[in-house]
């Protein structure tokens, strides 16, 4: 795992320190995605069609969304 210890580490955008760009894409766009479900799970509810129930807390919305990830019948609804 450390046999190649003479890599140079970079910090990229005061974010992410990674010896690789490639490494680098991957951790900037899961840091995006994280962020943006954070601003905007406040604002959705999760329909479960399977259970029959409604999720309104950040909580419930997050299991239901990691839970059901491939189940056809839960559905996410804007609360405007």
């Amino acid at each position: 795992m450390w046999e190649n210890n003479n890599k140079v580490w970079q910090r990229y955008n005061n974010k992410v320190l990674a010896s690789q760009p490639n490494h680098v894409a991957y951790a900037m766009r899961f840091i995006k995605h994280i962020t943006k479900l954070q601003s905007v799970i406040h604002s959705i509810e999760v329909l479960d069609l399977y259970t029959t129930q409604l999720h309104r807390s950040p909580k419930n919305i997050k299991r239901a969304l990691k839970e059901n990830q491939f189940n056809p019948f839960v559905f996410t609804l804007h609360k405007n």
